[in-house]
């Protein structure tokens, strides 16, 4: 395993403690991205602008990776796909 993934999976831990927390949210939104994972970045970042829908960081990358995965707004996705 990475080290991004590696550090992506804690912040799944950290942020099960604490799901109210937007900055830990992102953290693992930008772990999972950067460790390769779009679908697991993007559940995160979604995360993310439910708790603060004005969130721009979240907001740009969730929109970077919905335009990398060619996903139409509106489309669901599950983070349990490939």
């Amino acid at each position: 395993m990475g080290e991004w993934a590696a550090a992506a999976n804690a912040y799944d831990d950290v942020y099960k403690l604490d799901s109210k927390n937007v900055d830990w949210a992102f953290e693992r939104g930008l772990a999972a991205e950067n460790a390769g994972d779009a679908n697991r970045a993007i559940a995160a970042f979604q995360d993310v602008v439910k708790l603060d829908a004005r969130h721009t960081k979240a907001h740009a990358h969730l929109g970077k990776l919905f335009y990398d995965q060619k996903i139409l707004p509106g489309k669901t996705i599950s983070p349990h796909c490939d």
